[in-house]
């Protein structure tokens, strides 16, 4: 991904329903010796998307279910948070955002 503005956001999506929007100025690194964190993550999470921000957010599960919302419903948040529940699952997941 070529970023050319650290003024925009990006929006990640977790297989559990997370979601959050980080700005891309939390991101720069400063320090090359230490790993950062973009997103807190439980145990048997994982990230499914992490997309420049547009003005809907799309979320699929796999079971053939989306939710569709404006992205500004979601926060901005730091890159050590763990985001919000985008969408409720019950024996599903996310595949897509």
């Amino acid at each position: 991904m070529i970023i050319d503005n650290l003024e925009n956001d990006i929006t990640l999506t977790s297989k559990n329903g997370m979601i959050k929007r980080v700005k891309l100025k939390d991101l720069e690194v400063t320090r090359y010796s230490k790993p950062m964190t973009i997103m807190k993550l439980k145990e048997d999470d994982e990230l499914v998307s992490a997309v420049p921000t547009k003005k809907d957010v799309l979320i699929v599960t796999h079971d053939g279910y989306y939710l569709r919302y404006s992205s500004e419903e979601v926060g901005i948040i730091g890159p050590k948070g763990a985001g919000v529940k985008a969408i409720n699952l019950k024996d599903d997941y996310v595949v897509s955002s």
